[in-house]
């Protein structure tokens, strides 16, 4: 690459720019009619690129009756505007901190203020928050020694109303029991007279039952008593008849044995007749104990 190409890619000029910039940096001092006469060009139209030439810094115009254009040469312009970009660049640099600085300080000092009045506000939170809490716990407090004593009072209220209405169904009581013992206490004698009833009726039945089972037995007795009787003097009749016709002698013999036959059965019959005579009474006494302990029993539960 060219010294010309290098030159016209940095400052961007077109062909017939960088061939005026290259006649003014040779011929040193020119005038734009030289320049129009060898490039062949109008007045006009030099005027225009000698114009971007000068804008570009790469041509001055020297004073003078004759205007005249020399050149400088393209490297030390580029150093120039280099030189003039970094004046810039150390005096936007010098501007940015000193924005910075003053930037820096004013968020400093705002945070300073907004931590503060922060610190404030929340102090004053605080103590509102704490007034409110004491003034919170006072009123519970009140709330909870009026319920206190509204609780003792229901209480008291509650423990007198409960004396009344017992000391009321005390006095009450025995009038609202007595007539249901009395009540019991005729029911009870009721069922013990119809016991007693019942008990004086079925003791006469069993007695009356008694009697005719021992009459019955003694007719039993008596009859099986004479049945055995004249069996015995028929038996007697006949063996005495027989006896007579075989045995002469022995007669009063068979007498005899009809005599202690008679008794024996006589004896049994009345040995029978005792014992269902005592067994008669055995059953009465039963019957009739029975009854007085059971008079007794129900007597006793309805004087109670």
């Amino acid at each position: 690459m060219t010294e010309s190409d290098a030159l016209s890619r940095i400052t961007g000029l077109d062909e017939l720019g960088m061939k005026t910039y290259s006649i003014i940096l040779a011929a040193g001092n020119v005038t734009k009619g030289d320049i129009s006469l060898l490039l062949n060009l109008s007045y006009e139209e030099v005027d225009d690129i000698v114009a971007k030439l000068v804008e570009q810094k790469l041509v001055v115009e020297l004073p003078g009756v004759i205007q005249r254009l020399q050149a400088i040469p393209p490297f030390e312009g580029l150093a120039a505007e280099l030189r003039d970009l970094g004046d810039q660049i150390r005096k936007i640099r010098d501007d940015l901190k000193s924005q910075v600085a003053e930037a820096s300080a004013k968020v400093r000092d705002a945070l300073v203020d907004s931590a503060g009045k922060a610190t404030s506000d929340l102090t004053t939170q605080i103590e509102r928050l704490g007034a409110e809490r004491r003034e919170y716990v006072t009123r519970i407090e009140g709330t909870l020694d009026s319920e206190k004593d509204s609780i003792s009072e229901s209480k008291r209220a509650f423990a007198s109303q409960t004396d009344a209405i017992l000391g009321e169904w005390k006095s009450e009581l025995p009038h609202m029991v007595e007539p249901v013992i009395a009540d019991a206490k005729n029911s009870i004698a009721s069922l013990a007279n119809s016991l007693m009833a019942d008990m004086r009726s079925w003791g006469s039945s069993a007695k009356s039952i008694a009697g005719d089972v021992a009459n019955d037995l003694r007719s039993s007795v008596t009859t099986f008593q004479q049945r055995t009787e004249s069996t015995i003097d028929n038996q007697a009749q006949t063996i005495q008849e027989l006896a007579e016709e075989k045995y002469g002698g022995a007669i009063s013999g068979t007498k005899s044995a009809q005599s202690d036959a008679t008794q024996h059965v006589g004896a049994a019959s009345n040995s029978l007749v005792s014992v269902l005579n005592n067994a008669t009474n055995g059953v009465e006494a039963i019957i009739n104990d029975a009854a007085n302990a059971a008079e007794q029993v129900i007597s006793e539960a309805t004087s109670d």
